[in-house]
């Protein structure tokens, strides 16, 4: 399907495709959106790009008293949800999951984590702003070491810088940077050299896109190609090229075959037989030269040969091939390399720009190159002038002579198409419209305040420790809780379980199936002792890695680093006590002996002496032993403990 290189670079935009890969469905698309009045492909643009203001309220800003300020209302209660915990939450998360993220594709999961954190809080609402999503982002700043091969350090603006690059050429930002980095440039320098391609580009009103596509797409060849000028030498190539409908390709394919001494001798060869006028491709040694010092020359040079093969219309209004050139010119494209097709179209489009800069009278003020260019690129041909349309003081469009053109005019005409000396970062937010370009700003800085928040020392350290102790209880627990320890506890009470089933169904034996059903409380307690075991020790784990957390995560501002506190030992310790301590107490280690919720009051009394704090476990087992000696030594205490037993055995109906 026939469409402008302009309307392909922007579908290929859109869908973050390069120009060559858009589909006819793609266009198709498109096109229907156009005819909606919607956005192209709606579906495949990032959800998360910001909306653009209400066109009642951007009409209310002219019409009502509100005036510019109309959107506040709108930013303030966004900027109050930034700043209110739920906001500062949804930040959290989201730098966790990022720097998690941005961890795993580098492979090294949570390691370096407080550096990404800090760099996606410094990074999103700067791109935000200029219209590129936090998804978008995110990509960005994993795309870029992936591709480079290396876990690279990235600043705020070398990022912002990238993104801003690709959001120019429509290239992938990790593909950008790897290229770039190719050539030998650092990364921070991408967006300016971008931004070089981008005004050069303007300046002569060439489709910035395209040239910037293409120029990212070639840069490769500065290694191996001398271009005068280095990027910016590339940047003319590419920018003619398009201008003029050459494929690049071809040209640096030809140049490639001049750089060997034979293939240059047949090809100088050939055009002389074919009667080709060009003193520097029908010298051997001038082509490779081009080739390998100026290919910018030899398409020029390229340029000038298709120019013999056309003539001013008969009505003047245009170019045409010459009749009696047409099957020349099939025999010259093939030893240039290209199609005729593509000789045809570069020779019409060169003779047409020739002819406007040789019969345009530019005014004595529009003295660079780029200015000419400009104007002659704007320029169409009517009545024999040369006519740009520029807008009108008051409102809709006129036409003007070239050579009528005053200095202001000039001057806007440049300030609208050219507007050169602008940054990676401008060239990207002039992207937008202005209506885009104020959401942009709005939802960039409310991210700001609820990231800036989210980012701060106090608020990681907080939520880093409260995620740690998630994590130290569940991983405890889960560590504990395995197939293999409830096997072991559940195994002996299904199989006296079972065994005393299978006798009563296969013996008869009722009353064995009841004596064994009566083992159950203290198989129950078997199996609740060792779960009490592995709940003191696993909480012993717990307290372990609690301290190293909050040690961890406090060591910078308190000072004190995890192995020199003794806090862990002094509560492990007391649990270590303790539990074993209950474990006696209520049996719990033996796993015979049952017990009975009922009292035996003794008229005695126990005298202890001593300070807990200096208690041990061998002062507990030294004292309580010393009591039982006293008290079995005592008939007294004896006889009445032997009363309360049988009379505690009668009422509960146990065997005497």
């Amino acid at each position: 399907m026939g469409v402008s290189s302009e309307i392909l670079a922007l579908i290929a935009k859109r869908l973050k495709k390069d120009v060559s890969k858009v589909t006819d469905e793609d266009i198709d698309v498109y096109l229907e959106g156009q005819k909606a009045g919607t956005k192209n492909n709606k579906d495949t643009e990032d959800k998360s790009t910001p909306s653009v203001v209400d066109s009642e309220k951007t009409s209310a800003a002219f019409t009502s008293a509100a005036g510019p300020f109309v959107d506040l209302e709108q930013a303030a209660a966004g900027f109050a949800k930034s700043f209110s915990p739920e906001g500062i939450g949804e930040s959290v998360d989201v730098l966790i999951k990022g720097a998690q993220d941005l961890g795993n594709g580098m492979g090294i999961g949570r390691a370096r984590a407080a550096e990404f954190r800090a760099m996606i809080a410094d990074t999103v609402p700067e791109m935000t702003k200029l219209g590129i999503s936090q998804e978008d982002t995110l990509k960005i700043m994993k795309d870029i070491p992936k591709e480079l091969g290396v876990n690279t350090t990235l600043t705020k603006e070398t990022i912002v810088e990238i993104g801003s690059a690709a959001q120019i050429s429509g290239k992938n930002a990790g593909d950008l940077a790897d290229k770039f980095k190719g050539v030998g440039f650092d990364l921070s320098d991408v967006g300016d050299k971008m931004a070089e391609v981008a005004n050069y580009a303007k300046s002569i009103g060439v489709n910035v896109t395209a040239v910037a596509g293409k120029v990212v797409e070639n840069i490769g060849k500065l290694n191996t190609l001398n271009f005068e000028g280095g990027i910016k030498g590339l940047a003319k190539m590419v920018a003619q090229s398009e201008m003029l409908g050459i494929n690049m390709d071809d040209v640096l394919r030809k140049g490639e075959e001049l750089l060997n001494p034979e293939s240059a001798i047949e090809f100088s060869s050939a055009l002389q037989r074919l009667g080709v006028q060009s003193s520097a491709l029908l010298d051997p040694l001038s082509a490779m030269d081009m080739a390998l010092n100026d290919p910018a020359a030899l398409q020029n040079e390229m340029v000038k040969v298709s120019q013999q093969f056309t003539r001013l219309k008969a009505d003047g209004s245009g170019f045409e091939i010459l009749p009696g050139a047409k099957l020349q010119l099939r025999e010259v494209a093939k030893q240039l390399g290209m199609s005729a097709e593509e000789l045809a179209n570069m020779s019409i489009k060169s003779a047409d720009l020739d002819m406007k800069m040789s019969k345009i009278r530019f005014p004595g003020f529009a003295a660079s190159e780029e200015d000419k260019m400009l104007i002659a690129n704007m320029a169409q041909m009517k009545d024999g002038r040369a006519m740009v349309t520029i807008a009108k003081e008051g409102g809709g469009t006129e036409e003007v002579a070239v050579e009528d053109l005053t200095a202001e005019q000039l001057e806007k005409l440049k300030e609208e198409q050219a507007d050169q000396n602008k940054t990676a970062e401008d060239l990207a937010r002039d992207q937008l419209n202005v209506l885009e370009e104020i959401a942009a700003s709005i939802k960039g800085t409310g991210q700001g305040i609820s990231m800036g928040a989210a980012s701060t020392g106090a608020v990681q350290r907080m939520t880093n420790l409260t995620n740690e102790l998630r994590r130290t209880v569940t991983s405890v627990v889960a560590e504990k809780v395995t197939t293999e320890n409830v096997r072991g506890t559940v195994s002996p009470i299904a199989s006296n379980l079972e065994e005393g089933v299978v006798q009563g169904i296969t013996q008869g034996d009722f009353k064995a199936a009841f004596e064994i059903f009566s083992k159950l409380p203290d198989l129950l307690k078997q199996g609740a002792g060792g779960v009490a075991t592995g709940g003191v020790d696993a909480l012993k784990k717990m307290v372990e890695g609690v301290n190293f957390a909050i040690l961890d995560q406090y060591k910078d501002v308190s000072g004190v680093k995890p192995g020199e506190s003794n806090i862990s030992k002094t509560l492990v310790d007391f649990l270590s006590q303790g539990g074993e301590g209950l474990s006696s107490l209520f049996g719990l280690n033996k796993g015979t002996e049952t017990s009975q919720n009922n009292t035996v009051n003794l008229n005695a009394t126990i005298d202890i002496k001593g300070e807990s704090s200096n208690m041990t476990k061998d002062s507990y087992r030294t004292m309580f032993e010393s009591v039982i000696g006293e008290i079995s030594n005592d008939p007294a205490v004896m006889s009445k403990i032997k009363d309360g037993i049988e009379k505690v055995s009668n009422s509960s109906g146990m065997a005497k």
